[in-house]
């Protein structure tokens, strides 16, 4: 009788532990996402680190801001331009956000055209970097941001 008494409030701490776990694991997520630097800070340093002042770089949405050390012009897409106006246009580098190109990849069938315009930038330049970290505002933990050399483009 006394192993009976003892049980019932051992199953009632188990199956209690069994529901809190599932919150505190999404918790523990969280806050390790929040304490990671945010992907676009991630970005401007190794811009700051990596590309020479005074370069003129093309940037869509979902990227870092950059300091007047460069002469950049802000595109709410990369994709609305062809690779053959970047270089028309005398960029040294195109910065490409997951947060502004992932969401036609998540729905490919839907958005063919722009999946093609920029598979087409992706394909047309040399990528020197890609960094990886959470977008914090978008509570998102896989964002991207990609940097590309913008050479001449091979005529068809």
């Amino acid at each position: 009788k006394a192993i009976q008494k003892a049980i019932g409030p051992m199953l009632g701490i188990l199956v209690l532990s069994a529901l809190l776990a599932v919150p505190l694991v999404q918790t523990v997520r969280t806050v390790h996402q929040f304490v990671r630097p945010e992907v676009r800070t991630v970005a401007e340093k190794w811009t700051m680190d990596h590309l020479s002042a005074g370069s003129r770089i093309a940037a869509e949405s979902y990227t870092p801001l950059l300091t007047d050390r460069f002469d950049v012009t802000y595109v709410g897409r990369l994709a609305d331009y062809s690779p053959s106006w970047y270089v028309e246009n005398d960029f040294d580098y195109l910065v490409a956000s997951s947060a502004t190109y992932g969401r036609y990849y998540s729905d490919a069938s839907k958005y063919k055209t722009e999946i093609s315009a920029y598979e087409q930038l992706f394909t047309s330049f040399t990528m020197l970097a890609e960094v990886q970290g959470p977008f914090k505002f978008l509570a998102e933990p896989a964002g991207v941001i990609r940097f590309y050399q913008v050479s001449p483009v091979a005529e068809d």
